[in-house]
């Protein structure tokens, strides 16, 4: 990949559109960077960075703050890079989010972030989309794009004086080596799980021979019981022991329940027979007892039973009785509803009667208020008319009133807006004079700051020069940068606010003036034009209330005319029905009073609810009678059958002597023989169980004794192995898996690294990294030495100068770069970015570096070199120069160019 055209416009601390044409280093690819600290040099990196990432390449800065600060509200925010790879050319443009002004109203609005990814195929405007893509065609990500292309000396000078464990967290960044660093993880964890298994095994084999029972002859046995889960046969043949004595134990007591189950089945047949006796005897008294009790009890009840039967006739009597009521009951429901008719047809009589009165009546007034109604409408003939023209007035006197209400509210809103923007403007003004006057402070003091550190004879690390004749001094009162940066912040705020006022005063004069009748006309008379009008309107209303009165009562009068004109139609027409039907009535009436007359001649009660009660009562009468017959017959037979069935039972029983037998000493016996079997039960059931769980345990031991040491062996592979991946081997060198996997790279690393280092120094130098440790206390594998060809000694990489440790730095740094790029499936990044740090170099050192840098430009690769050091002006004649301003940073090309 190489950038050919970058366009950054509001970006960064350029304000406006800002272009850099590297097909311009064709030729040569070497060009430098220049200017002061913080006008934007590395902006040109991160330009190239968000283009075609997202993102940019510091850590430090994100991308929400993007947006240059000096920028035009009306200026869009983006980055356009076109660039070449493998033959091909591409576009690609982003946007970051931001706020900007509202195209329509006052306000600002959120921009969101955007991007277009031209393509020789197609366009791609989804923004993950596009970043895949590029990571598709480049073959790297964001991160390894800063490894290989931008070599940040500040960074990688940590990676030269680290220690073995702080570079394998650099390397692990670098190389992604992290997933190594997991499976050292995982292997601790499973060694860790394993050894939770084993101990889990010892814990339940403790718990097993902890549940050992012991016979019920050595209930103290126990205290011998062996406890020690590694000599396992000791306490194994101890239970089997136990189980022995247990299982000798249950046959003498199965033994000795079996005699006990025999004697108490003896005795429960000897009980069963004395209870059967018993029983008779009882049965023999009781049956004595009911003859002598039940034969005065059967002489008594015939002697009733015939006495109820003598009252035969009263109950056929009550029979007829009932049967007459009930035969009269429907002429009894006849009387009721002729009635109840009866009522109905008198009141439907006395309706119809009063119905035919007040409609006569109605008929009479109707005709009088049609003539009256008639004469009203004839009056009121123009009133529809005169309503309709007040109307049409009034509405016009509206509409002029409400265009002048307009005129009047536009004209206010002019005003109040001017007031507020005049306001914004005074506001701005003073903020942009606090905050410049304070920027000026501020940057004269970082000036004193970097020279109060400046000695003697020690190179400058701004211009590098080691004299400092004239050093800058502290500026007093100098803002703090938060202070500043809040206060530049407050300055866009007021400056947003001063344009969306604008804008609104803008948009009010525009709707003023297209509100204004004539294009000179003065909004001062609007006014008085109001008040005119209020009172034209004011007469006009009342006209339209005067006529709009008369139109509504000629309507409700003519409502009124066509309503009674019906209403007597009507009413004529049902007055010869109506009276008809009262005729009709009143002979209905004559004719039901008559036959209920006749009704009522020939029944006995006065209406069927006096019938009905005489029949209710009649028949509880009749029904009594019959129950007391029916159970007096009932109880007598019931008392002849028990009185043959006690004669029956004293024949059968007349053998026995009368005597019972005595339960008592039966029944203590047979219990005496229960507790003995409930005691035998509880005995064989302990002996039993401690059969069972002993032998039990034996196999669960011989079980767990089998899986321990299957998982001993397990946990004792899996330790070595983690050991050795961790590097905690006992005697060995601490070197973890991760670190010996970066070897292979740092390795790889270093040979690249040399090449340059030894350009750099005249073949002096050398990186090298320790074979062996210095002492196996520490993590090792990654330590980092200087092999000096002058002395023929190795020594610490700390032990180089500034300017040494410089050179060895941005030779590890170009190592590493190559390296990455190597194992990135053969990427082509054609350009390269090398930012500061020559400052700490002599003048030989310097063009020693330039020399090995210039090689990397051979070719078609670009390398830029970012710095504001004086000599590499003079050394490099293609430059871009970075120029800072109150405004907002620009760039121009040198003369030389």
């Amino acid at each position: 990949m190489k950038p050919e055209k970058l366009i950054m416009s509001a970006f960064g601390p350029y304000a406006g559109q800002t272009e850099i044409d590297f097909s311009a280093f064709e030729r040569s690819g070497l060009f430098l960077i220049s200017g002061t600290t913080g006008a934007g040099k590395t902006t040109i990196f991160d330009g190239i960075s968000y283009a075609l990432f997202g993102e940019v390449s510091g850590d430090s800065r994100g991308t929400g703050y993007l947006r240059s600060g000096f920028a035009r509200p009306e200026t869009p925010t983006f980055v356009r890079l076109s660039f070449e790879h493998r033959g091909k050319n591409y576009t690609i443009k982003r946007s970051p989010g931001y706020l900007r002004p509202a195209i329509r109203g006052s306000g600002v609005t959120a921009q969101k972030p955007e991007v277009e990814l031209a393509l020789p195929e197609r366009n791609i405007t989804k923004i993950n989309e596009a970043t895949g893509k590029i990571e598709e065609l480049l073959g790297i990500n964001h991160k390894q794009f800063k490894q290989i292309a931008m070599i940040a000396q500040g960074e990688f000078l940590k990676l030269l004086s680290a220690s073995s464990e702080e570079r394998a967290v650099i390397m692990r960044k670098v190389f992604n080596t992290a997933t190594f660093d997991k499976i050292q993880s995982r292997l601790k964890e499973r060694v860790s799980a394993l050894k939770a298994g084993l101990d889990g095994i010892d814990q339940a084999m403790r718990q097993h021979i902890s549940g050992v029972l012991p016979s019920g002859g050595r209930p103290d046995a126990l205290a011998a019981l062996p406890g020690d889960i590694y000599r396992l046969s000791g306490t194994l043949e101890f239970i089997e022991t136990l189980i022995a004595e247990s299982t000798g134990e249950l046959s003498a007591l199965q033994a000795e329940k079996s005699a006990a189950a025999t004697l108490s089945e003896e005795l429960t047949r000897k009980l069963s027979l004395a209870e059967q006796h018993n029983l008779a005897v009882d049965s023999l008294e009781r049956n004595k007892k009911i003859l002598r009790e039940s034969e005065p009890v059967l002489k008594k009840l015939r002697q009733e039973l015939l006495l109820l039967q003598a009252k035969e006739p009263e109950r056929e009597r009550l029979a007829a009785l009932i049967g007459e009521i009930e035969n009269s009951l429907p002429r009894y429901r006849e009387l009721s509803e002729k009635t109840s008719l009866l009522a109905r047809e008198r009141g439907e009589f006395a309706v119809k009667q009063e119905e035919l009165r007040i409609l006569s009546e109605a008929v009479s007034l109707g005709k009088k208020q049609l003539a009256a109604l008639d004469a009203e409408l004839e009056l009121s003939a123009d009133a529809e008319r005169n309503k309709l023209e007040a109307e049409r007035r009034v509405t016009d006197a509206v509409a002029s009133g409400a265009k002048l209400e307009e005129l009047k509210n536009a004209a206010y809103d002019l005003e109040k807006k001017q007031a507020l923007y005049s306001a914004d403007e005074r506001a701005f003004s003073r903020a942009e004079h606090t905050y410049s006057a304070m920027e000026k402070l501020f940057l004269a003091n970082q000036a004193g700051i970097l020279a109060s550190a400046l000695k003697a004879g020690v190179p400058c690390p701004v211009c590098g020069s080691a004299e400092h004749p004239n050093p800058a001094r502290k500026a007093d009162g100098a803002p703090p940068q938060a202070e500043l940066e809040q206060r530049k912040q407050e300055l866009e705020n007021l400056r947003a606010s001063m344009i969306a006022s604008s804008l609104a005063a803008r948009s009010a004069k525009t709707r003023l003036e297209t509100l204004l009748p004539e294009p000179d006309a003065a909004p001062q008379n609007i006014a008085a034009r109001i008040a005119e009008h209020k009172l034209l309107l004011q007469k006009l209303v009342e006209e339209q209330r005067a006529f709009g009165k008369i139109f509504a009562a000629r309507q409700k009068a003519a409502a009124s005319r066509k309503k009674t004109g019906t209403e007597l139609q009507d009413s004529e027409r049902k007055l010869g029905p109506l009276a008809d039907a009262v005729s009709a009535l009143s002979t209905k009436t004559q004719i039901l009073a008559n036959d209920l007359k006749n009704l009522r001649e020939n029944l006995k009660f006065a209406s069927e609810q006096p019938a009905g009660e005489e029949l209710k009562k009649t028949r509880a009468l009749l029904a009594k009678m019959k129950n007391e017959l029916a159970g007096k017959t009932e109880m007598l037979r019931t008392v002849s059958e028990r009185i043959a069935s006690a004669k029956a039972l004293l024949e059968k029983d007349r053998h026995l002597d009368g005597e019972k037998i005595d339960l008592h000493a039966l029944n203590k016996a047979k219990n005496g023989v229960k507790l003995d079997l409930e005691r035998l039960d509880k005995q064989i059931n302990a002996a039993s169980h401690a059969i069972e769980t002993n032998s039990g345990i034996i196999q669960k031991l011989k079980d767990r004794q089998r899986e321990r040491v299957e998982a001993e062996e397990r946990y004792q592979d899996a330790k070595l192995v983690s050991d050795t991946a961790n590097g905690v081997l006992s005697g060995k060198q601490k070197l973890k898996f991760e670190t010996y996997v970066q070897q292979v790279y740092f390795d790889m690393a270093l040979k690249e690294a040399n090449k340059r280092f030894a350009a750099m120094t005249d073949g002096r130098y050398s990186l090298l990294r320790q074979e062996t440790p210095e002492s196996n206390q520490g993590q090792s594998g990654l330590e980092l030495d200087v092999f000096d060809a002058w002395t023929l000694k190795k020594r610490g990489a700390r032990s180089l100068s500034g300017g040494e440790s410089f050179e060895a730095a941005l030779a590890l740094a170009l190592g590493l770069s190559d390296v990455v790029q190597n194992f990135s499936g053969g990427v082509k990044i054609d350009a390269m970015f090398i930012d500061e740090g020559f400052g700490a170099l002599d003048e030989d050192s310097l063009e020693k570096a330039l020399s090995v840098i210039a090689s990397l430009a051979d070719g078609d690769r670009l390398v830029g070199i970012i710095s504001h050091v004086q000599e590499l002006k003079e050394k490099i004649y293609h430059r871009i120069i970075v120029e800072r301003g109150k405004q907002g940073s620009g760039i121009t090309l040198d003369k030389n160019w």
